[in-house]
């Protein structure tokens, strides 16, 4: 993996950039109380993806990973690995954080969605059906319709979250960027990247379209203005063939916004930061009457001199009026500083209204006033048959009939519309959800609004009403975010489930022809993992927050909503914690908290809070965090470790009878580690616990590491998924084996942050990491992985486009395994039965590159005897030592893949008997 990244180095500036993230918890207090859990918050995310040597995530590390993964096979014709039948599970009711969204002015049935994550999708039916229409480019944050007749085909977008104030020190939380700018001339359908928008230089923040706040099109003349996070306004008067600055400069300023009127007048705002040693054009607000060649500098009375994001909107009925809503900063009892006003826009004044904005008294700022998490949720748009109708908001949604010329009305079902509409619990709206991203009249009717926010595309059809009523149109527009997944043990036991940003644990279960049903939740906050056990589920939310779940019907396809409590108090949590449940004695389970290792081992029954242990004998060193953990299935109670720390080299660790052990724990560290490098996942073989995969999840590294005998020697498996300078690879962010008893095999799968790939040979930097599911997972973020034996699932969960479920298909290699071409065989092995070796011969006709593996009978691989390897024509011959094996029947399996015939490989098994 290749790369670079970026953060401040003051508390302040991560401190701020993790409320951003906080905000998936809902937690009803104000933000002086949540500022002591925003650090855990932003590390999770940073820490993960940054390259250790530069403290850095890669600015335009999108683009460049997928470059690369471009450039690798996938599964299908000619490739040599076993393939699985992949479905898309969903969720398919639920939707996920929607940045951008438009209406088609021609046809309000015609609907365009971006999903930050998951790319960007259309509608022909009003919102009733979704299919995407992006292609790996899945960061979608904004974008607009050319309005003119004659041109309204012609769409655009672009891409890149700006979570944090990146510009302080050059440094992003994570790599959610944007690739530049797409264009459409069929109305959505197929896609374009502008040339002239391309990174020369992916891996550096040089790029003004790694993340693009806002695009309009002119109405008149179809100039496009887009505003940028940390470049300010481009032009373009060619459809995007050419850009040229039109307000702003490099570094100037963090924030950048631009709103177009029905009469072609434009409004844009630069923000008040700066790094560069002298800003081409000052902070404030601008007008434009010339197209966007020349702006003149609006003095607003009261308007804040200093100040980060501005949204503003027009009033269509009235291109006169606009509307702008800023985040400044916090006010000394931690409410946000948000500042409203009215601006006469030929005039050049504006009315301040901030002191009639909502601001009610109630335990839960999120539905007591605008709060915007530190502007990450802002929305603004005026009523487009009445100038002084105005919806905006934050976490949640307001609205004002006289545009906040007196004061909101204490009514809160006239003031509060949408998101949390109780003040006291925070009891969001029926049918409607939270953390608002747009909102959108419909053209052709005034009283029908659009809105999207973390929970994805909302509709009300009278947004004057009292109370609004909202309907939600998110099937089959999956671009769910989840960090982790959940798989049962048992054979053919179809229910799914995972943990996922901002919508909790959600659950679906497989129907008899292979869809799966709509979600439904089983946590609440952010879902951090979830376990089916024999007796209860178990869930956690964001910090540590682990949950007992009871099944609520006999066949367990009912579950309860939230559990029991049944964490302890964590002293030093991650936002997202790992937790591993025993599956050989499920009362126990494991949690890490900083450096110690908590176990309780009466999950079952306990109020377990009292019952959590902290053994001294189960701490790593101080400064280290424990970050991931596996437990064996084969044989039982055997548990790894992994620990990170911030500058110094990852640490694993090995313990044997875990459940019970209060001291013992082995070091196992991967040698050659750097400094700093994230340990983020451990996969241990389900049928061996001394087969294991270390995840290391930083660009700029070796990332994956495999070792067969408990970690007293490691490999590097990384492979082709290595990139270079030019074309840097992927982040590791997961990993699972699944080992196959007929045919005998076992398939190893990784997911990384540009797709899902999996390979049944092991061979070093030689590793042919072969694509899985590119027509459906594509170059999605895969956060977590999961394998079950019994029958050949896997189970992937993407940060942006939900659940995946690939079963594993047996002809696929049974295709493979066709009878060897004349001249080539395997023989029988001699002696046999034998004790403890064996002599295994085999015969090539011409050169081939020879793969030889041993399986015991469950389908366990026990030996690789050649991998890979270039043999030349003629019998050769291979010497098995069975030393530590079982009696018992075995099976050596031979793939030869001819030099002349690189596309085609042959493969063969025989069985032989150990006698002990």
């Amino acid at each position: 993996m290749k790369g670079t990244s970026v953060f401040s180095n003051g508390a302040a500036a991560l401190m701020l950039a993790g409320l951003l993230y906080l905000v998936l918890a809902h937690i009803p207090v104000r933000p002086v109380a949540v500022v002591p859990k925003a650090r855990p918050a932003v590390d999770w995310f940073f820490q993960t993806y940054r390259d250790p040597a530069t403290n850095t995530v890669p600015a335009g590390i999108r683009a460049a990973e997928v470059a690369h993964v471009r450039s690798l096979p996938s599964l299908g014709k000619g490739t040599l690995m076993p393939e699985f039948r992949w479905r898309e599970a969903g969720p398919d009711n639920l939707g996920g954080r929607t940045r951008a969204f438009g209406v088609d002015v021609s046809n309000p049935q015609v609907l365009l969605a971006g999903g930050v994550t998951g790319g960007l999708w259309k509608s022909e039916d009003r919102g009733a059906s979704w299919r995407i229409v992006s292609d790996d480019h899945l960061a979608v944050t904004t974008l607009a319709q050319d309005p003119r007749a004659g041109h309204r085909q012609t769409w655009y977008y672009g891409g890149g979250e700006y979570v944090a104030p990146i510009l302080l020190d050059n440094r992003a939380t994570a790599p959610f960027f944007g690739t530049g700018l797409y264009r459409s001339t069929d109305g959505g359908d197929t896609w374009q990247r502008l040339a002239a928008t391309v990174d020369p230089a992916p891996t550096q923040f040089e790029n003004a379209f790694d993340f693009v706040h806002r695009i309009v099109v002119q109405p008149q003349t179809g100039t496009v203005l887009v505003a940028t996070n940390g470049y300010g306004i481009f032009r373009s008067t060619d459809g995007g063939g050419t850009f040229s600055q039109a307000l702003g400069g490099p570094k100037d300023h963090e924030w950048s916004e631009v709103a177009v009127a029905t009469d072609g007048t434009l409004v844009a705002v630069l923000s008040s930061l700066s790094l560069a040693t002298s800003s081409r054009d000052a902070p404030g607000v601008y007008r434009s009457t010339d197209d966007g060649v020349t702006w003149t500098r609006l003095n607003l009375a009261g308007f804040p001199t200093t100040h980060r994001r501005t949204v503003v909107a027009f009033a269509p009925s009235n291109p006169a009026v606009a509307y702008s809503l800023t985040f400044v900063g916090y006010h000394a009892n931690g409410d946000e500083d948000v500042r409203f006003f009215k601006i006469d826009v030929p005039g050049g004044t504006g009315e301040h209204r901030t002191a009639n904005l909502p601001d009610f008294a109630g335990s839960s700022p999120q539905g007591a006033q605008i709060y915007t998490q530190f502007s990450y949720n802002m929305v603004l748009a005026v009523k487009p048959d009445d100038e002084n109708f105005v919806v905006t908001g934050g976490t949640s949604l307001f609205r004002s009939r006289d545009a906040f010329a007196t004061p909101a009305s204490a009514d809160l079902s006239e003031s509060i519309i949408g998101g949390y509409t109780n003040p006291t619990t925070g009891g969001s709206a029926a049918n409607h959800y939270v953390d608002m991203q747009s909102v959108q009249y419909d053209p052709t009717d005034p009283d029908v609004l659009w809105n999207t926010n973390d929970g994805g595309i909302y509709r009300t059809d009278d947004v004057a009403a009292k109370p609004v009523a909202w309907a939600g149109f998110n099937e089959g527009f999956n671009v769910t975010q989840f960090y982790a997944g959940a798989l049962p043990w048992e054979a053919g036991d179809g229910r799914i489930a995972g943990g996922l940003q901002d919508l909790g644990g959600q659950y679906l279960q497989e129907q008899t022809d292979g869809s799966f049903t709509a979600a439904s939740r089983v946590l609440w906050g952010d879902g951090a993992g979830l376990y089916f056990g024999q007796q209860f589920a178990y869930g956690a939310r964001q910090f540590g927050n682990l949950r007992r779940i009871r099944y609520l019907n006999a066949e367990q396809t009912s579950l309860e909503l939230d559990g029991t409590y049944i964490g302890t108090t964590m002293q030093n949590p991650d936002f997202i914690q790992p937790f591993a449940v025993d599956p050989n004695a499920e009362n126990t389970i494991y949690m890490p908290d900083g450096n110690q290792l908590l176990r309780n081992t009466n999950v079952q029954h306990g109020a377990a809070s009292a019952l959590w242990r902290r053994e001294a004998g189960l701490t790593v060193p101080a400064g280290y965090r424990i970050t991931a953990l596996a437990i064996s299935r084969e044989p039982a109670h055997v548990l790894y470790l992994g620990a990170t720390h911030a500058s110094q080299p990852p640490r694993l660790y090995r313990l044997a009878d875990a459940h019970t052990a209060t001291g013992g724990l082995a070091e196992v560290s991967v040698p050659g580690v750097p400094g700093g490098a994230y340990l983020h996942r451990l996969a241990v073989n389900p049928l061996d616990a001394d087969e294991l995969l270390v995840v290391f999840s930083n660009y700029n590294l070796t990332g994956l590491y495999h070792t067969t005998d408990g970690g007293q020697t490691f490999t590097a498996v990384e492979g082709n998924l290595t990139g270079d300078t030019a074309a840097p690879g992927p982040s590791l962010r997961s990993a699972t084996i699944l080992p196959v008893a007929e045919p005998p095999l076992t398939v190893y799968a990784v997911g990384t942050s540009a797709g899902l790939f999996v390979t049944d040979v092991l061979a070093g930097d030689a590793t042919a990491w072969v694509q899985a599911a590119p027509e459906l997972i594509g170059q999605a973020v895969v956060e977590d992985l999961h394998a079950r034996p019994s029958d050949g699932r896997l189970l992937a969960a993407t940060h942006g486009r939900g659940l995946f479920v690939g079963d594993f298909d047996p002809a696929s290699v049974a295709t493979e395994a066709a009878a060897l071409p004349e001249g080539f065989a395997l023989h029988p092995n001699y002696p046999n039965p034998f004790n403890p070796v064996t002599t295994l011969r085999y015969t090539l006709a011409t050169p081939a590159h020879v793969t030889l593996t041993v399986f015991d009978a469950a389908g366990r691989r026990v030996r690789v005897l050649e991998t890979q390897r270039l043999r030349g024509a003629g019998t050769h011959t291979v010497r098995f030592d069975a030393e530590g094996l079982a009696s018992g029947a075995y099976v050596y399996r031979l793939r030869v893949v001819p030099v002349h015939d690189a596309g085609q490989a042959f493969v063969t098994s025989r069985t032989m008997a150990l006698v002990r």
